[in-house]
């Protein structure tokens, strides 16, 4: 590798870790603004993507124990951003689904940040977006295996 493209990568390794830092301190601030923790946004975030899920799903997920994400759940649902369904298949099961007029009570702190990026993101071409959605996907998916990596075993 040239030391120029050795430079760049390195630079761009610094501001993804720059930008996780920012992104944590930001979701911190809003978490304070709406008296939640940034567990349970990321939990409630979780859920805008992945759907409905049971609280064993969300606890091996996130690498919580049932108890605590049931903590977790409590002040979701006191929040009005979740609620909990019970599972046809099994009746012992809970399934935790997000509400959509609850969970814009968070998304709205967000809106000013998306909408900068994506006036930001108009100026770049579909080639040029595709390559950036495949470098973020692929650091997604690395991060998804480094977190179940490092999961402490129960």
């Amino acid at each position: 590798m040239s030391r120029t493209k050795n430079k760049l990568v390195e630079t761009i390794d610094f501001e993804l870790r720059k930008s996780t830092t920012y992104s944590s301190i930001f979701a911190q601030i809003i978490a304070f603004k709406v008296k939640l923790t940034t567990t349970d946004m990321e939990i409630g975030d979780m859920l805008s993507w992945k759907g409905p899920l049971t609280a064993g799903e969300i606890a091996k997920f996130i690498g919580l124990t049932t108890g605590a994400v049931t903590g977790v759940i409590d002040r979701l649902e006191n929040a009005g951003i979740v609620k909990r369904k019970n599972d046809k298949t099994d009746r012992r099961k809970v399934i935790v689904e997000l509400v959509y007029k609850g969970a814009m009570k968070i998304a709205k702190h967000f809106d000013s940040q998306g909408i900068k990026n994506k006036n930001f993101m108009k100026k770049y071409s579909e080639t040029e977006l595709n390559i950036i959605l495949e470098f973020i996907r692929k650091t997604n998916e690395i991060t998804e295996e480094e977190i179940e990596n490092n999961k402490i075993k129960k």
